[in-house]
């Protein structure tokens, strides 16, 4: 009978697994040699056949299995515990070519551009201990001295106040003192509650962590606020205090109306007042309700509107209201007043008929071309209509807009102005309005570029055939092709 276990080499005495199976079994396996007259007939062995078969065969195989089993759960063990230290291994080895990497040798300053690029997304909630500035700072003691030492990192500061935590303001002192004293940028989100002012309730108070901003407002350089009314009012202590602030973005709750009411503000005289003296703001883009706030207009190069209008019968909300609102700004240069409405018809009432002139004004978007009739700039060189609907492109039967209108309102605009136009975009022609499209192309000589959109009138084969010959009239040099009649926009320079 062969000995049990493994054998071993006797150079390095390490344990082989037997290549003769046979060694690991106490019995012998051919049962049919040893006794063969249980094997050579299919005959019902006796009673006394039966007990020296459960005794010589069956009793030995079982012994022969149940050695088998053991042998492999103890190679089974074996290869689990190798497999585990191969692990540890190849961890640790991992760790020692760490030890050695060029990441390792990367010099502070590059460190901190990388830590940079983590810093100024809007995903880098600085009132949570979960932005990104907070977590770097955790990795390893050399990250968080970079990042404790370089104030820039901490200038732009991001914050929506519905993930904040309990300790908001507490990390917001944190990261104001590591921001030295240099200009912020801030992205602010103060969502409302999702049971917006329910009655008696008050509206949503001043949060501690932007008082601790309230208190450095002489830094603030870029401000991008979304927010109900009511905090408007909340920030007037900084009126007066915006030293170094040079753009502003606000964008209002949908429920002012609401915020204004508990706060018994009237929207129609009220004038929010905390951005009225900001001498160095140069841009501003507002939304909504925000022609109730006082900006210092004559200062501003750059003002957008972009708002939404469910029901376009109330001129106030109108762009010519707007553009009577910025009667004052005598420096501007960019103009953006595009609006998303349900109804494209203008309003019924509309505010009283005057003139503004903008001298400096070079580049103008707008959605109503009612503005064309009211508006002196003899200095633009940039003009793009652009609407958007309430149901995004809207029914294609559906006309974005009155075309032939807005183009009427364009000839007006260049016989009045004398303005050389160098740009040149609009959203639709239809069949009534090629004519004027080409009336408008022979007033503007200088036009290097020419934007189109394709979304619907190119489909028409009239409306295209006739432009393409009165556009090739106008400018025979014009080489242009279309891959798809419906591609969403066609730009071409020339």
């Amino acid at each position: 009978m062969s000995s049990f276990g493994p054998s071993s080499c006797p150079s390095c005495g390490a344990e082989n697994i037997p290549s003769n199976s046979q060694s690991l079994l106490p019995f012998p396996v051919d049962f049919s040699a040893t006794f063969p007259h249980y094997f050579t007939h299919n005959d019902a062995l006796s009673e006394l056949d039966t007990e020296g078969f459960k005794q010589n065969v069956i009793t030995p195989a079982t012994a022969n299995l149940s050695a088998v089993t053991s042998e492999a759960a103890r190679l089974r063990s074996t290869l689990a515990a190798l497999e585990r230290e191969e692990a540890r291994l190849r961890s640790a080895l991992d760790g020692y070519h760490l030890r050695i990497s060029a990441f390792r040798r990367f010099p502070p300053e590059v460190l901190a551009e990388i830590f940079h690029w983590c810093s100024i997304s809007s995903s880098n909630l600085l009132s949570t201990k979960k932005g990104r500035l907070w977590v770097v700072g955790q990795v390893c003691s050399r990250w968080r001295q970079i990042v404790m030492s370089q104030p820039a990192l901490w200038t732009f500061i991001s914050v929506d106040n519905s993930l904040g935590d309990v300790d908001s303001a507490e990390l917001m002192k944190r990261a104001i003192s590591l921001s030295a004293e240099l200009p912020l940028k801030l992205h602010l989100e103060l969502p409302l509650p999702p049971d917006s002012f329910p009655a008696p309730a008050a509206p949503p108070i001043c949060p501690p962590w932007l008082r601790q901003l309230m208190d450095v407002s002489h830094r603030w350089h870029d401000l991008y606020l979304s927010c109900s009314l009511a905090i408007l009012d909340d920030l007037v202590p900084i009126h007066g205090r915006l030293d170094s602030l040079q753009s502003l973005t606000l964008r209002l709750n949908s429920d002012y109306a609401s915020a204004a009411a508990h706060r018994q503000i009237d929207l129609e005289t009220h004038v929010f007042r905390a951005f009225e003296v900001a001498p160095l703001l140069r841009e501003a883009e507002l939304d909504q309700a925000c022609c109730n706030i006082a900006l210092p207009l004559g200062q501003l190069k750059s003002v957008k509107h972009a708002w939404f209008i469910a029901d376009n019968s109330d001129f106030r909300h109108s762009s010519l209201t707007r553009l009577h609102s910025l009667a004052h700004c005598s420096s501007l240069v960019e103009l953006r007043l595009v609006t998303r409405i349900e109804d494209v018809a203008p309003p019924t009432a509309m505010p009283p008929a005057m003139m503004i002139r903008l001298d400096s004004l070079c580049t103008l978007h707008l959605s109503d071309y009612h503005i064309l009739d009211s508006i002196d700039c003899r200095n633009l060189e940039v003009l793009r209509f652009a609407l958007r609907r309430a149901d995004g492109y809207g029914d294609p039967d559906t006309p974005y807009f009155d075309a032939a209108a807005a183009l009427t309102a364009v000839l007006g605009l260049l016989a009045r102005c004398y303005c050389d136009i160098k740009v040149f975009a609009i959203p639709e022609i239809q069949a009534d309005s090629v004519e004027p499209f080409l009336d408008v192309l022979r007033a503007i000589p200088f036009l290097d570029t020419l934007e189109l959109d394709y979304f619907r009138w190119c489909a028409l084969d009239a409306v295209y055939k006739s432009f393409d010959e009165g556009l090739q009239k106008i400018i025979p040099e014009l080489d242009y092709s279309v891959d798809d009649p419906l591609i969403p926009a066609f730009v071409h320079s020339r």
